[in-house]
């Protein structure tokens, strides 16, 4: 499809405009298929016949700026966004993601204006007489600071993103070319693997168009690559962005719902579609006539837009300044702007590695797979573990906190009793102290743990080999047995509406299919260990019944297996396969709760007495009604 569309828009070209290099700007899954069959067929689709934009100045804009998201999350700028009124919180953290490229981009315009205007203050307090240049100082104090380092590091790039945009509303193509280098490490260093592995490929196409297509080299150099829907200054646009508004126009308010389903609706868009752009352009066109005041002028020129963007900026100066300027913390901690929390040793060596890092991984890549070709470029591109403000040491959480000064407050308390008069801590402590044991809850809630590490600690003791054939679907209606192969019966003992859990209604349905029916091997579909547990307890009571084998279908997709239960209770034996159920409970279920910091790993590894053994089976028994009556007797 995408070769046979390279194919027409060549002829389209030859018989419009003859001996022209025709120029595609695709997006970047079409962009990795257009050069796929560029490469494999050089003669009839090669860089000299045929010229591929990536993806257009739009979307890598949209990704940069998801870049300095990254970069910027935790950092406490989305707070001081908050604070200053330009956005609400919920903005301010959409815009860390690049929810709408154009207000983001205002964002970082207004960010950079006051980072510079503190960059400035901070030079001047420092140096008043201008004794160090400003060049020569920023490098000297990035070194000892880190936090001055990263608010830096944001400055470069968002001006670096401004520049970008620079050059292509102005069309300068050279200065298209060095944003695009200076943006490309950036892309491997957050683990951004599409834009990392095939911005240098394009990098290295427009870099070389100047002996592959000289034409097309001349055309873009004067601006050819960018559009220019008006005549107003600082208005080109890329042609990605050009078709995005084309397309808005086209849709409409109605957008283009049912436009692959219905001929219809697709045959009156491909047909009215271009005639309604081409009636809104020249009304577009009659707008900007030189008798409107004004007809030239950037829309950003406006003086309401001028105020607004010039109060903006002080509001956000003035946030930051109640916060602290950034550029005047020294020292060798890296702090959040609003909590001024202070980052891990790991978060500062990622930054004071990032530039670096990016950089060589760039050039890495560009050396081995692009100029020397000693790897291949679909190898896989090696992560960039750069966490900043992610590795921000890990904070007590409130709860936490209440409960180490209530136990703190405990023992100052008790401390000071047993030395006035003379008493026995432990004996003191030997009773309780607290309202809830912390060996069971935590701050009164129950603790929990993963209980499926008892189902990998059963499949290990007891790994059987032999397969599992026919299946019987069997399920309950009320008390009533069901079966898809067989009558219907009752169930012996017990009824299915009396067991409130579906785990325990399972064994009923053993016992039925193996009373009734004469099963000799089941299979049970199921994924929950507290089945697995019962299903290895009750085993030995089932086999005496005639059951011979029982397997568990375990797990879902890749990890979907046969446990071999009959095999589990052969390895552990009756005595202890009947325990099992004391000691699930015992040791944490959905019901009961964990041992603070010991798992069902650390219990199991515990439980090698028989007395152990023989009390969990106590547990495991039934509990008779006359038990219960029995606690409430006098």
């Amino acid at each position: 499809m995408v070769a046979h569309g390279f194919k027409l828009a060549i002829q389209n070209t030859n018989y419009l405009n003859p001996g022209q290099v025709p120029v595609m700007c695709v997006d970047q899954q079409l962009y990795v298929i257009g050069k796929k069959i560029q490469w494999q067929w050089p003669s009839l689709y090669g860089e000299n016949k045929l010229v591929l934009l990536l993806l257009g100045p739009l979307h890598i804009e949209q990704n940069f700026l998801k870049v300095l998201g990254q970069l910027m999350v935790g950092s406490g700028w989305n707070s001081v966004i908050t604070q200053s009124g330009i956005a609400s919180s919920g903005s301010a953290d959409a815009l860390l993601k690049v929810t709408h490229i154009k207000r983001a981009r205002e964002i970082h315009q207004i960010t950079a204006a006051v980072l510079h205007s503190l960059l400035i203050e901070e030079y001047s307090r420092c140096q008043p007489n201008g004794d160090v240049e400003l060049s020569e100082w920023i490098t000297l104090t990035s070194k000892d600071s880190p936090t001055f380092k990263f608010w830096l590091t944001v400055l470069n790039l968002e001006i670096l993103l401004l520049d970008f945009v620079r050059s292509v509303r102005l069309g300068n193509f050279s200065g298209f070319k060095d944003a695009l280098k200076g943006m490309a490490p950036w892309f491997f260093l957050f683990n951004h693997p599409n834009y990392a592995r095939w911005l240098p490929v394009h990098i290295l196409d427009l870099e070389q168009l100047q002996h592959t297509c000289p034409h097309v080299y001349e055309c873009f150099s004067e601006g050819g690559f960018v559009v220019n829907k008006t005549k107003n200054a600082f208005s080109s646009l890329g042609i990605d962005h050009a078709h995005e508004q084309n397309n808005a126009i086209v849709k409409g308010e109605g957008g283009v719902s049912g436009l692959s389903h219905v001929p219809s609706a697709l045959r009156r868009w491909t047909i009215g579609g271009p005639e309604i752009s081409r009636i809104l352009h020249e009304f577009q066109e009659f707008e900007d006539s030189p008798e409107i005041s004004d007809y030239g002028f950037h829309h950003e020129q406006k003086q309401s837009y001028q105020i607004r963007f010039l109060q903006q900026c002080i509001a956000m100066k003035d946030v930051i300044n109640e916060f602290g300027n950034p550029f005047s913390v020294r020292g060798t901690d890296l702090l959040v702007l609003d909590t001024r929390a202070v980052v891990s040793e790991e978060g500062v060596l990622s930054l004071v590695e990032a530039e670096e890092k990016g950089v060589k991984l760039y050039s890495n890549f560009v050396e081995e797979r692009l100029l020397e070709r000693a790897k291949s470029i679909y190898d896989p591109i090696p992560q960039s573990q750069t966490n900043i403000f992610a590795a921000k040491k890990k904070t007590v959480k409130s709860s936490d906190v209440k409960m180490l000064r209530s136990k703190r407050d405990l023992f100052a308390r008790s401390f000071i009793v047993s030395i006035a008069r003379n008493l026995d801590l432990d004996k003191f402590f030997s009773y309780e102290n607290q309202s809830f044991p912390p060996s069971l809850t935590n701050n009164g809630q129950m603790r929990t743990n993963d209980k499926s590490q008892l189902t990998i600690i059963l499949e290990k003791t007891g790994q059987g080999s032999e397969s599992c054939e026919g299946r019987e679907l069997v399920t309950n209606v009320g008390s009533q047995i069901r079966s898809c192969g067989l009558s219907t019966t009752s169930l012996a003992a017990g009824s299915c509406a009396e067991v409130e859990e579906a785990d325990g209604r399972i064994i009923l349905h053993l016992q039925d299919m193996v009373e009734h029916r004469g099963a000799k091997s089941v299979v049970v579909r199921s994924s929950d260990t507290d089945v697995v547990v019962l299903l290895v307890s009750f085993f030995p009571e089932l086999r005496e019944k005639g059951l011979q084998s029982l397997w568990v279908d375990y797990g879902s997709g890749a990890k979907r297996r046969y446990i071999h239960v009959h095999s589990i209770v052969l390895s552990l034996g009756d005595l202890k396969s009947v325990a099992l159920r004391g000691f699930h409970a015992f040791t944490g279920s959905d019901y009961t709760a964990f041992f603070a910091s010991k798992g069902k790993r650390s219990a199991w590894n515990a439980w090698d007495d028989d007395l152990f053994t023989h009390a969990f089976k106590k547990m495991s028994e039934y509990i008779q009604e006359t038990d219960i009556h029995s606690l409430y007797e006098p």
